[in-house]
């Protein structure tokens, strides 16, 4: 976590998480915080919900290779 109340830029306004699937960057997640360091729920909360849109993100990704890979196999039958 980078932001307020981190260690990392920690005089910032927002807070941010990075969006990962294992160790795989998929995207960060800023929630702008007025520089107010989150308290250990509000933390949870936002670990949740970066690990829901990581998760998002991930499968939207497979859907599209698998769409590609699927109009790549019609077209070498055709």
């Amino acid at each position: 976590m980078a932001g307020a109340g981190s260690p990392f830029f920690g005089d910032c306004a927002w807070t941010f998480l990075p969006l990962t699937i294992g160790r795989r960057p998929v995207g960060a997640l800023g929630v702008e915080t007025d520089g107010l360091a989150l308290d250990g729920d509000e933390q949870v909360l936002l670990h949740a919900l970066a690990e829901q849109a990581a998760s998002a993100i991930d499968r939207a990704a497979l859907a599209k290779e698998a769409d590609t890979a699927r109009a790549e196999a019609e077209t070498e039958r055709v």
